[in-house]
């Protein structure tokens, strides 16, 4: 959480908040004032904080904004939370956003913010913050919603399962286990599948640990030249190699779909932790 939380931050400085963290007190509009009092914006329309919109259409939502010395600006981010899994395609895009709303000193002011989408936008999660600047460059606290984005023309699941979410424990001597993947992938509507790739991506969320690339990812099974609406894992096996994986790192198991005009989907399917019990000192000998 404290990660996510600076990495907002750091966001809003690159996007021009005019924040302590941010700016220095010379550098902010109103220079000389002793006014410090920041701007309330609070949620109207949804007033909780999860948000919807499918892909081509509008995205529409409802703040307030109000200050007690006038109001400057109200600016808007929208950018993709997908936790750093890939998408390889070249057809498709995020949806990315950075908008100035001048607000011209008013003390008050409701606004009905319109975003368009459009019909190539990747689905997905997405962060969207709101915040509002006074004419003295006081920041309110940002709101923060969470946009899920749908796209009916993208691969999707109805649910991919393995037999077991148990950690891959790898006893002295052991070089593989193995699992059972089951479940459907279909191409979007009117689509069809070309390739899957099942592959293992070392997790983000620990200390120190990063997202790999596309090229680090460790493939486990490839299904190519489907040429079909729909692909079934029919309690597939997916061996996990002991030599490939780190000691008690947790990895994400992912399906990598791609449609024949290129479209891309990664769908996870379950976060496994990997246990490596070393070799004797002896050697394994006939084990091996």
């Amino acid at each position: 959480m404290k990660l996510r939380a600076l990495t907002l931050l750091l966001l809003l400085c690159m996007i021009g908040a005019a924040t302590p963290g941010c700016q220095k007190d010379d550098d902010q509009p109103g220079t000389g004032s002793n006014e410090t009092e920041a701007p309330v914006i609070e949620r109207i329309s949804p007033t909780g904080t999860a948000l919807s919109v499918a892909a081509g259409d509008n995205l529409v939502f409802t703040v307030r904004a109000r200050d007690n010395a006038g109001l400057s600006q109200l600016r808007v981010n929208i950018h993709n939370d997908f936790d750093g899994h890939t998408h390889k395609t070249s057809t498709t895009d995020t949806l990315a956003v950075n908008e100035i709303h001048d607000l011209h000193g008013k003390a008050d002011t409701t606004l009905a913010l319109t975003i368009p989408t459009a019909a190539t936008h990747q689905p997905g999660t997405y962060h969207v913050l709101v915040y509002a600047l006074d004419i003295h460059g006081n920041s309110a606290q940002f709101l923060q919603y969470d946009l899920t984005l749908t796209n009916s023309l993208f691969p999707s699941t109805g649910g991919l399962t393995l037999n077991s979410s148990a950690p891959l424990h790898f006893d002295p001597c052991e070089t593989q286990l193995t699992r059972n993947l089951s479940g459907t992938v279909n191409a979007g509507a009117g689509k069809t599948l070309a390739d899957i790739h099942v592959v293992l991506r070392l997790h983000g969320g620990g200390a120190g640990h990063t997202h790999k690339t596309a090229e680090d990812e460790i493939e486990l099974l490839h299904i190519h030249d489907i040429q079909a609406a729909s692909y079934t894992f029919s309690s597939s096996v997916l061996t996990f190699d002991r030599s490939v994986l780190e000691d008690d790192h947790t990895y994400e198991l992912l399906v990598e779909a791609t449609d024949t005009e290129g479209r891309s989907m990664t769908l996870e399917v379950s976060e496994l932790e990997a246990h490596i019990s070393p070799d004797p000192a002896e050697g394994c000998g006939a084990k091996r």
